[in-house]
């Protein structure tokens, strides 16, 4: 089958593996009938090894007569020539690739594929207008003032402030993580995390957070909840929240802290449907970790217990 029409772009490809004497075949742009390989392009994409001794090579059927001085291996080339173009010996060209890709060290945060605050993949991206979010539903920037991180997350970025704008100046900050389904549970009361609505927490970083939450549940269910996140040094909450047709104000109460709290919040009414809109400043520990809402059912009952799309986290590193 042809192997043609492909774009690849903002990736990140990280692999232990070696290739021959220590490199990694990091790319290979061929089939097995090694025909047919047409109109494909790569650039934005981030390349690395986690042996230091390894170093990546591209192949291309194109470039089959190309060598380098790794055996002699016929169609494996170093970074520099995958980026240059040039004729072949018996015909064609290749093309050149990933003219603005990097061979670099991500820097993930600790086991997650989430890059660091100093990750050299952050502002690195092609913005795609059919690309709106990441892998965890957290927005993408606008193009083209501020262009995406490599990779399938979206972290959080230091407010940034661009010239050049309609209006002269413009304040970018990350997005919301929203849920784009309903999320159910039934004949479960543990506290478990939500699939979406979570975030990576850099080390000493300090953070506004907006939850806002729109849960359904029965009488017999009724809700409970926990934010939770890695070591922090202060923790402010101001809570509003609902369950049930209570009528009337509903008043915020607040909490003030060194610690997230281990207390459960409990969401019992009349009705079935609730919600929960709390603001939130925490200033992070030494340690990276995910800021998390928990939820279930607050006794464990067969009907469904759903938190609805549309609920999401809205945070602004400070």
């Amino acid at each position: 089958m042809p192997l043609a029409h492909n774009r690849v772009y903002n990736n990140i490809f990280v692999s232990a593996a070696k290739h021959n004497e220590g490199a990694l075949a990091a790319l290979q742009l061929a089939n097995s009938e090694q025909t047919w390989v047409t109109d494909n392009i790569l650039d934005r994409n981030c390349y690395w090894n986690t042996d230091p001794a390894a170093v990546p090579d591209f192949q291309s059927v194109l470039a089959n007569p190309v060598t380098h001085d790794q055996e002699n291996t016929p169609g494996y080339m170093q970074f520099a020539q995958w980026q240059s173009s040039f004729a072949v010996a018996y015909g064609g060209t290749h093309t050149a690739q990933d003219l603005n890709s990097i061979i670099a060290n991500p820097q993930f945060v600790s086991s997650t594929l989430v890059p660091g605050p100093d990750s050299p993949v952050l502002l690195k991206g092609l913005h795609l207008a059919e690309v709106m979010d990441d892998f965890n539903g957290a927005l993408r920037p606008l193009a083209p003032f501020f262009p995406y991180a490599l990779g399938a997350f979206q972290p959080p970025v230091p407010e940034t402030v661009v010239s050049g704008t309609p209006d002269g100046l413009l304040t970018f900050r990350p997005g919301p993580i929203r849920k784009k389904t309903d999320q159910s549970i039934t004949s479960d009361n543990t506290l478990n995390d939500d699939s979406t609505l979570k975030f990576t927490m850099a080390p000493n970083a300090k953070y506004n957070i907006r939850l806002k939450v729109f849960f359904s549940t029965t009488a017999t269910a009724d809700f409970k909840y926990r934010v939770t996140g890695p070591s922090a040094t202060l923790v402010r909450r101001q809570i509003t929240r609902q369950a049930g047709t209570a009528p009337g104000i509903i008043t915020p109460t607040f909490g003030f802290g060194t610690t997230y709290s281990t207390s459960d919040i409990v969401m019992d009414g009349t009705g079935t449907d609730g919600f929960i809109d709390e603001e939130i400043i925490v200033h992070n520990g030494a340690t990276a970790g995910d800021f998390v809402f928990r939820w279930s059912q607050n006794t464990s009952s067969a009907g469904a217990t759903i938190v609805r799309a549309g609920s999401y986290i809205e945070y602004t590193p400070f």
